[in-house]
């Protein structure tokens, strides 16, 4: 049914709920944006806030009708569950505080809860491309951000700034990863799915996207997106060879591009020797984490949420402890 043939009531509470599922998506997105333009530290905080609101919205008020649809919902549902549950037997065997897991499991469930809301609020036709607009010009937005700080700003040249090509999330200390992450999802969506736009600018976003991992040096990122695309291949291919076979040609490819880009920004054994200290120092982490342990149920539960070198614990609680 169309927007237009809705009542007035009904076309309002849609308008509504598209308007506040953007809310929360721009709540999380910009945040470090609004702090660096003087708002109050806590406006990071904010989207624990509005995520979890617009997620309980959605589970009280929208009544999805499409089977497949509830069929995803229930599954997203389910996996958030055993994460909390996790979470929590995680803190208390080890002793951690109700904030730590409220904060923890929401740091990896927003994402989920977010498209849970997206999947089951109401949307007239014109509120779904509307969104979809704004989502499309705050991706290039963060890859254009991350442009301007490395070749116009040249910010990775400051002294202990090499990790300051963050795009839109500046001022956060993982910001270049995050930032990378973002660029290179939404370059692989905006190939595949805008296909209103001509291909030549699709490919010129996605280039652009890896350009903007690549010079915020998060190529941990594209291992991972590497992996799970591996992944994705054994589960939806029933040809194990074809499965093989295309992971080998994604494996040339991704290859073949980071050599390229190396050969263009920087020399390879440069950076080969700042990447191979970098794994170095990664790799210490889960030494230190095991030495740690108290408990076989360590190895399956972890040292409780904000224990360790995640983000809770390495980043967030020391700069917040104030709060």
């Amino acid at each position: 049914m169309s927007a237009g043939a809705l009542p007035e009531k009904t076309k309002e509470a849609i308008l509504k709920s598209s308007t506040l599922v953007m809310w929360a998506f721009v709540s999380a997105f910009f945040s470090r944006i609004l702090d660096s333009v003087g708002l109050p530290s806590a406006v990071n905080f904010l989207h624990f806030a509005t995520v979890p609101f617009v997620f309980g919205v959605a589970l009280l008020k929208a009544r999805p009708k499409d089977p497949a649809q509830i069929k995803g919902v229930y599954q997203i549902l389910t996996g958030l569950l055993i994460l909390l549950t996790i979470t929590t037997a995680s803190a208390l065997l080890n002793d951690a505080g109700l904030i730590n897991v409220f904060l923890q499991f929401l740091l990896l469930a927003e994402p989920f809860m977010l498209l849970v809301a997206l999947v089951t609020i109401p949307m007239a036709t014109t509120s779904v491309e509307n969104s979809r607009s704004w989502i499309i010009r705050f991706g290039i937005l963060n890859t254009v951000l991350a442009w301007i700080q490395r070749f116009i700003l040249r910010l990775h040249l400051r002294r202990g700034a090499e990790d300051n090509i963050k795009g839109v999330f500046i001022g956060q200390k993982a910001g270049h990863v995050v930032g990378g992450a973002v660029a290179l999802t939404f370059g692989a969506y905006f190939l595949v799915a805008a296909k209103d736009k001509p291909l030549w600018i699709r490919i010129a976003v996605a280039v652009a996207t890896f350009v903007h991992m690549m010079i915020a040096d998060a190529k941990q990122v594209m291992a991972v997106f590497a992996a799970a695309f591996v992944l994705l291949l054994f589960t939806k291919l029933k040809d194990p060879a074809q499965a093989v076979k295309y992971s080998v040609i994604v494996a040339i490819v991704i290859y073949g591009s980071v050599w390229t880009f190396f050969n263009i920004f920087t020399t390879w054994s440069e950076d080969l020797s700042l990447t191979a200290e970098g794994m170095k120092l990664k790799w210490v982490g889960f030494s230190i984490i095991i030495s740690y342990f108290h408990s076989p149920l360590n190895w399956w539960l972890g040292l409780g949420p904000g224990h360790t070198i995640g983000r809770l614990g390495g980043w967030m609680i020391p700069s917040y402890r104030d709060l």
